[in-house]
């Protein structure tokens, strides 16, 4: 499987994660974020960076995920109705902390 990330330039040849908290992470719990595709990498990331945008200072990574491994699904129904809200983020990270261990 291969997916798509966009990272600052300078650490684009590596896969490295700030640590910071997130939807599915914790602070201090280092998870890399990417996309099924180019278009939904680059929408993550406007989105994120709200004035900021993308510059020449970011790359995209293209990562190959080898077929062998198990994929975990987590099912819409199992989430709380409004799980994308900002009220709801310490229980997505909770799932991603659990994952990521």
């Amino acid at each position: 499987m291969l997916v798509f990330r966009i990272a600052l330039t300078k650490y684009a040849k590596s896969l490295v994660a700030s640590g910071r908290a997130a939807r599915w992470n914790s602070n201090d719990v280092k998870m890399i974020y990417t996309g099924n595709s180019r278009a939904l990498a680059c929408l993550e990331n406007v989105v994120h960076r709200s004035k900021l945008g993308l510059s020449a200072n970011f790359s995209f990574m293209e990562i190959s995920i080898p077929d062998s491994l198990t994929i975990t699904t987590v099912n819409l129904k199992d989430l709380p109705l409004d799980w994308d809200q900002f009220e709801y983020m310490h229980l997505m990270q909770k799932i991603g902390d659990k994952w990521i261990e």
